[in-house]
């Protein structure tokens, strides 16, 4: 038996054929589109944290340079600044922390750099101490010290490792 199909029947398969055609490109496109959507959020984000990171890394600076201008110029007003900036440098780990909470191995990352940023603020402090009760050339002396001066290399390495 053969088939044969009138005119009719072509048209309609034809226009079924182009609908479903047209059903799948929209449903192709729809899934296109979220995935699109979807890496730009992942893309964002990681930009967020790479620029983050970078603002942390900033602000720490600004922090031992604001203390080293202070042990060498005595200048009190410094101590607002330096005051500031240590809630900023928190504001910004806790926002770091924040950002990788999700992401086992860079929230790792950003403990790990959370606990020498404590420790390079703790030597500061030790350092306005220092220069308060023994005077510009201990402070000096303090911060050329190996303790002093590899805060500022460990610190910029765990935040490469994290922009990486």
């Amino acid at each position: 038996m053969k088939w044969k199909l009138t005119s009719d029947q072509m048209l309609v398969t034809g226009i079924s054929l182009l609908l479903l055609s047209i059903a799948f490109i929209i449903i192709l496109a729809v899934s296109q589109s979220r995935q699109v959507k979807e890496t730009n959020n992942q893309v964002t984000h990681s930009q967020d944290i790479i620029s983050g990171t970078e603002k942390l890394y900033a602000l720490v600076f600004k922090n031992e340079s604001s203390t080293k201008k202070y042990a060498v110029t005595g200048d009190k007003n410094l101590i607002g600044v330096i005051e500031r900036n240590r809630k900023e440098i928190v504001d910004q780990l806790n926002r770091l922390n924040s950002l990788t909470s999700k992401m086992p191995v860079q929230n790792a990352r950003v403990d790990s750099l959370t606990k020498i940023i404590n420790k390079r603020i703790a030597f500061s402090n030790r350092v306005l101490s220092v220069l308060d009760a023994k005077g510009t050339e201990a402070a000096q002396a303090m911060m050329r010290t190996p303790e002093g001066t590899s805060f500022s290399e460990k610190i910029r390495l765990v935040a490469d490792e994290i922009r990486v």
